[in-house]
């Protein structure tokens, strides 16, 4: 009893509140501690550790509290979900639905469309009102996993996947008992999540001030200032609301194959085929500082959350760290044999993801400057959520793996196989909500991904070679190409 008290008192309720009282109060306090409401990575970390507890007491009360099991559209039964014969006290399994759907169903289905509108609670309880009536129900726990995993519970998400992969993802209509059958001919509503609304992009402008490849491409936090950088050894920076060209940083003496921002917004590195790195004072275009210490080229940089630290990766198969303000070399990281593909910072700071040449990946936990896990992976580019969870590898094959980094497991792949060559990489961006995923073909093309489904939510096209580098401006509202077109779009979401 003393814990369910405290479940009350997390809750902010008095002992006893009606299921209604509850639900509200749930409702109120996951919608103010969602991580994603959060930028800062330890107000983050924070709203984490809340939304467990919270959910933690929520799912205690609710197991004492039968009458919190709610409807498929989670709150009195519409019109649209009541039984067109339905005897007084029927079981909830054995309604049929003007659709020709059961309750099982219903309930499934409804818990895709609160995914669709972002609703991730109501969407765990309905899938889990699934999954009770109908206990094998392999592709509500999937649902679930991922749902789970978006909301940065591990722990959920860990043992939804699992128990779906136990069941072996068979995707069969649940039968009137609430016992799920195998029929011969799966029922469409249970086949696959329902598919997600299509985002609408434009082109709005199309930069060709550049005369070589455009390697890599930047938004400030403000998302004012749009930076690139491209094999004619410079640094374009452009309005990005206008579309026009600001200014030229000139000093390197071979392609520019990396740039990076501060947090604050305040400087810019830029990493080089002449194997150097510049520090950048944006407000005024003033080259403040010229890293030397690399013996192959750089072509990966970020910025730790601080700003303390800049790590840089080369050809010549190090990983070094920085200090931006002095110019100093802190240490380096790694020093191997085969050259360094991609790196990339975890949101918080204390992960470095980098990728081999030797078809791996390994994590350095930057604390102790040891690695943690190794994932046997190629993978050309790569991208961390912005909740810290997943991985996001752009593979030779021109799909991306997402990885559960709580679990080590392979959550999905999206993207087609076209047995591409492993120097044929793709650019991947994560969006700042981290539902949707962009990713940028050799042939053109970039595409937009709800990778929890696997389902494209746009097909953008207009460039006529190679995508090589992506980002997204905080709102998620603008991204950005750059391309062995020579040129850089600016996409709008309408």
């Amino acid at each position: 009893m003393p814990e369910l008290n405290r479940c009350y008192e997390i809750l902010g309720l008095k002992v006893g509140a009606l299921p209604a009282e509850v639900k509200q109060a749930y409702r109120k306090l996951a919608k103010r501690w969602h991580p994603d409401r959060f930028s800062d990575p330890q107000q983050k970390l924070r709203a984490e550790e809340e939304i467990k507890q919270i959910n933690r007491a929520y799912q205690s009360l609710k197991s004492h509290q039968p009458d919190l099991l709610t409807s498929p559209a989670s709150g009195a039964t519409p019109e649209a979900a009541k039984p067109e014969h339905s005897p007084a006290r029927s079981a909830p399994s054995t309604k049929i639905y003007p659709s020709g759907a059961s309750a099982v169903e219903a309930f499934y289905n409804a818990g895709a469309e609160h995914v669709k509108g972002g609703r991730y609670h109501e969407a765990i309880e309905n899938f889990s009102s699934a999954i009770k009536l109908s206990p094998t129900y392999a592709e509500a726990y999937r649902y679930r996993g991922f749902v789970y995993s978006l909301m940065g519970l591990e722990l959920g998400a860990a043992a939804d996947l699992k128990r779906a992969e136990e069941l072996g993802l068979r995707r069969q209509k649940p039968s009137a008992s609430g016992r799920s059958s195998r029929p011969a001919s799966p029922a469409p509503a249970a086949e696959s999540p329902v598919p997600f609304a299509p985002e609408h992009w434009v082109c709005r402008y199309t930069l060709a001030e550049h005369t070589s490849p455009v390697s890599s491409v930047a938004i400030s936090r403000d998302g004012k200032l749009l930076v690139s950088g491209s094999g004619d050894h410079t640094i374009a920076l452009w309005n990005l609301r206008a579309g026009k060209l600001l200014g030229r940083l000139s000093d390197h003496t071979a392609p520019v194959l990396a740039i990076a921002l501060s947090p604050d917004g305040q400087l810019l590195a830029s990493g080089s085929a002449d194997c150097t790195i510049k520090l950048w004072y944006l407000r005024t275009g003033t080259l403040l500082k010229t890293l030397t210490g690399h013996s192959g080229a750089v072509h990966s940089l970020a910025f730790s959350p601080d700003r303390q630290t800049l790590l840089s990766a080369s050809q010549d198969g190090t990983v070094k760290l920085w200090q931006p303000s002095s110019g100093k070399l802190i240490r380096t990281l790694v020093s191997q044999q085969h050259p360094v593909s991609a790196i990339a910072l975890r949101p918080d700071g204390r992960q470095l993801a980098v990728s081999s040449d030797n078809a791996s990946v390994a994590l350095w936990h930057l604390g102790s400057g040891h690695i943690s896990h190794t994932l046997a992976e190629a993978a050309r580019a790569i991208a961390f959520s912005p909740n810290g969870r997943l991985l996001a590898l752009g593979c030779p094959d021109q799909t991306v793996k997402l990885w559960d980094l709580q679990t080590f497991t392979l959550l999905n792949t999206v993207g087609s196989r076209v047995g591409g060559s492993t120097d044929r990489a793709i650019a991947i961006a994560f969006s700042p909500s981290g539902h949707a995923l962009a990713t940028g073909s050799p042939e053109g093309s970039v595409t937009l991904w709800h990778w929890a489904s696997g389902q494209a939510l746009s097909h953008l096209t207009g460039h006529t070679e190679a995508i090589h580098a992506l980002a997204y401006s905080q709102d998620g509202q603008t991204l950005v190409s750059g391309s062995a077109d020579q040129t850089v779009k600016v996409w709008c979401r309408r």
